[in-house]
């Protein structure tokens, strides 16, 4: 009887819940719940919400259409056309797993004014007004997604408070807008505190017009770690994989993240950046279409930062160099102590970088092509006007010794310069084969602003080479007036005596006025022409105007007083 007792209360029991599992999956319960859950919201949130549907099966799915919620300015806050989610086991009463979830159909318009973000009264309402107690440490909750699945996200973020004008194709922080979003990711799980997940698939297109084909990586957020390891980002014009590891103490941490967060970011050889995905966020970019190759290892803070290295390649321009920066976030007084292993360019591959707008920027000089492949290393200490630096510079025309620095001095900025070398190709450089090689050793000094430029520049030529002559030392001195060079020019040797003073002027078409006294001079042994005699010595005043610097088509007058 016992027996038959217990089968018959267990019998009742199992009606009993069949047939609430059964009135559960009603149209009518569920959406009459649906309704009464978003009644009680609307009332205490004092906006409207509407939920159009549950679907629940009782320990296996939960899903949930047509979720819509208002801010208190009545405008769309959020509208979800579904929420699904299956269980997969309870593993405890705080650990909890889910098979997947499944997010469709996402509208999201969030905005900042001066009564803070539009959703703060939901964060308000679920906030506790209990002062935190300390507690032992218990064990965390802890909940498991194997699977998320979200399509179709169009996500807006405002800042009100913000008022800069907002233009095409230009992401602007102040209108953010992104559409036709997706995400696929595995292994959530939320501890306590800590967040971990691999994102599979991540894409979305900005208002601007960048648009993210592809982001995936292992993705880690906690009070001392975030980080996003083995991650790769796939744009329209860039393919970059990067490691980004930043350690704080607490999430508090990062409202100081520029002194005290600590980061650690390296790529891999292959990671590039094009520069039409660059252009979206720097006006003066569009345009250009160049390909930058970066692979990089850095570590510590914005305000303190080390480089490892950092080698940059483009065309066949690329630099390589490590040290460390300091300040960053401030450009003007950012302290920079650099290494340059390596920069190997060419004046012809930067006039072929497609850069946009820059290039209209950067003169097509016949000179600095001459230069042919320049190879630079050195070292830079300083601020942007406030530095040191040295380098030596080896090109087709020979090898450059190049000491500089500059001082701040009042709204401008001096530089100082000291430039050394035992053979110059003249021939080369000027496209003359009436010079040859000579060495140089110059001191320069140049103020600038950005109103003018006043400088000043004494040279000494030995071994200088002209007509089959060398003349041991020609002294050039110079003096910078904005786009006027005033120059004096002195030459002393055995078959000549010459002093010059010119005016250069580069500001359109170069040009150069010449007023020089000659004296002494023996045309026969100084090959100047082939009809002097071994007694042909001349003594004039030579005056000459002329447009063009190349040796080989002057175009000018010269006037000759014996």
């Amino acid at each position: 009887k016992i027996f038959k007792g217990f089968a018959i209360f267990l019998s009742v029991v199992f009606v009993v819940v069949y047939l609430m599992i059964a009135l559960l999956n009603t149209t009518i319960v569920q959406s009459f719940t649906a309704a009464k859950v978003a009644e009680f919201f609307s009332k205490q949130w004092n906006t409207k919400v509407s939920i159009g549907s549950l679907n629940v099966s009782p320990f296996l799915h939960a899903g949930v259409k047509d979720v819509y919620v208002e801010d208190l300015q009545q405008d769309t806050l959020a509208y979800i056309s579904f929420i699904g989610a299956n269980l997969s086991n309870i593993k405890s009463a705080k650990h909890i797993v889910v098979r997947n979830v499944e997010i469709k159909d996402i509208t999201c318009h969030l905005s900042n004014s001066d009564k803070g973000m539009n959703f703060k009264f939901i964060i308000d309402y679920f906030k506790s007004d209990k002062k935190k107690e300390e507690k032992e440490q218990k064990e965390p909750f802890v909940l498991e997604i194997r699977k998320i699945d979200l399509s179709d996200i169009n996500f807006k973020l405002k800042n009100l408070k913000n008022k800069t004008s907002i233009e095409e194709h230009l992401f602007a922080s102040n209108d953010i807008e992104v559409s036709s979003s997706y995400l696929r990711a595995k292994n959530f799980v939320l501890s306590g505190g800590d967040i971990n997940l691999e994102i599979e698939h991540l894409s979305l297109k900005e208002r601007s017009g960048l648009n993210l084909k592809k982001l995936k990586g292992k993705v880690r957020v906690s009070p001392q770690n975030i980080y996003l390891k083995e991650s790769e980002i796939i744009t329209d014009n860039t393919n970059f994989k990067t490691d980004i590891n930043l350690y704080s103490n607490t999430y508090k941490t990062y409202s100081s993240f520029v002194d005290s967060v600590y980061m650690q970011i390296s790529t891999s050889q292959d990671s590039y950046v094009g520069m039409q995905d660059a252009a979206y966020f720097a006006k003066q970019l569009q345009g250009a279409k160049q390909r930058v190759f970066t692979f990089f290892n850095l570590k510590g803070t914005l305000s303190n930062l080390t480089i490892n290295n950092l080698d940059v390649r483009s065309n066949n321009t690329q630099l390589k160099t490590y040290g460390s920066i300091k300040g960053l976030v401030d450009i003007e007084n950012t302290f920079a102590d650099l290494r340059i292993e390596n920069l190997n360019t060419s004046y012809e591959d930067v006039l072929n970088q497609s850069l946009g707008f820059i290039n209209e920027k950067i003169p097509n000089v016949d000179l600095l092509k001459r230069l042919g492949n320049v190879m630079l290393k050195g070292e830079f200490r300083g601020k942007i006007k406030d530095f040191v630096s040295k380098a030596n510079i080896i090109s087709d025309i020979g090898v450059v010794d190049v000491e500089a620095e500059s001082k701040p001095k009042a709204n401008s900025t001096l530089y100082l310069a000291k430039i050394e070398s035992n053979g110059v190709n003249l021939s080369k450089l000027l496209n003359n084969n009436m010079l040859g090689t000579t060495s140089l050793n110059a001191d320069a000094s140049i103020v600038w602003n950005k109103n003018y430029r006043n400088g000043e520049l004494f040279a000494n030529l030995h071994n200088f080479y002209f007509k089959d002559n060398i003349y041991d030392q020609v002294q050039v001195e110079g003096k910078l007036n904005d786009y006027d060079i005033d120059l004096d020019l002195n030459i002393k040797d055995k078959y000549a005596d010459l002093k010059a003073k010119g005016q250069i002027n580069y500001q359109n078409k170069p040009s150069i006025v010449l007023d020089a006294q000659a004296s002494q001079v023996d045309l026969h042994n100084m090959n100047l022409y082939s009809f002097a005699d071994t007694n042909t010595i001349l003594s004039a005043d030579i005056f000459a105007n002329i447009q063009n610097f190349d040796l080989d088509s002057l175009n000018g007058e010269v006037r000759i007083k014996h």
